[in-house]
């Protein structure tokens, strides 16, 4: 679809409603006017800047500029991962980027076995969907783990006492870590799909994709992020240890 295939008189539809709304606001909740306006410039600024770039990536077509924008993603997602999760940059951004590109590469790579469609469509729209599915979903686990480690030390000391190995003590707090990091997942997964379908599944059909091979694509991309996202989190863990823990096996975070 081309920007000359979008009518505008249903622009003009949307913008008339959005105005009869905001007038209902204007009579009803005055308070909520101004937060409304800053939503929405904010969401209007961020996917101009959005289409800016990516069709930018897409123009340039080069296997370069779909690494850099992969390198870009991967590395600001960790940024806002951590900022949302409170932790420290210093222990956690090296291993928690690196384990973002890898989820990342690996949900793109598959995708490439299950579609023939262009690299940097499929780039873009992979990595889009599985990268903002990482940002609930592992910041909520690394704030798990780290929680956890801090109030359980106590018992993480008992069992190091009593001869478990250090990957022993700390698997209550790995298995929590890893259940928080498909509860975003579940709650996003288990609305009524027939009634609600997912957003990238209406997108392959306004792509003239094929409502059986749209499923098909959406259900394997599901599983992709699950596993990208457990992956991350696992990843991250084994990388960042050596930050966390001296030499003793204390946790020092």
């Amino acid at each position: 679809m081309q920007i000359s295939d979008i009518s505008f008189w249903g622009v003009g539809v949307a913008v008339m409603l959005m105005a009869v709304m905001v007038g209902l606001f204007y009579v009803i909740d005055r308070r909520m006017l101004s937060r409304i306006f800053r939503v929405l410039a904010y969401v209007g600024a961020s996917l101009a800047v959005t289409a800016l770039v990516m069709w930018a990536v897409m123009s340039l077509d080069s296997w370069w500029a779909d690494l850099l924008w992969v390198l870009f993603v991967g590395c600001t997602v960790s940024f806002l991962i951590l900022r949302k999760a409170h932790l420290s940059m210093k222990s956690f951004y090296l291993p928690l980027a690196l384990s973002v590109l890898a989820g990342l590469g690996i949900s793109v790579g598959t995708m490439f076995l299950l579609t023939p469609a262009a690299h940097s469509l499929l780039i873009l729209s992979v990595m889009g969907v599985v990268a903002g599915q990482m940002f609930f979903s592992v910041s909520l686990a690394l704030k798990t783990y780290v929680s956890s480690l801090r109030h359980t030390t106590e018992h993480y000391q008992y069992m190091l006492a009593n001869g478990a190995s250090h990957v022993e003590a700390i698997m209550p707090s790995v298995r929590r870590s890893l259940r928080a990091s498909l509860l975003p997942l579940f709650r996003n997964t288990v609305t009524p799909l027939v009634v609600v379908p997912p957003l990238f599944f209406c997108g392959l059909l306004m792509g003239n994709v094929s409502p059986l091979s749209a499923a098909v694509i959406v259900f394997v991309l599901m599983m992709l992020v699950w596993t990208s996202c457990v992956g991350a989190t696992l990843l991250t863990i084994i990388l960042a240890d050596r930050f966390l823990f001296d030499a003793s096996g204390r946790f020092v975070c």
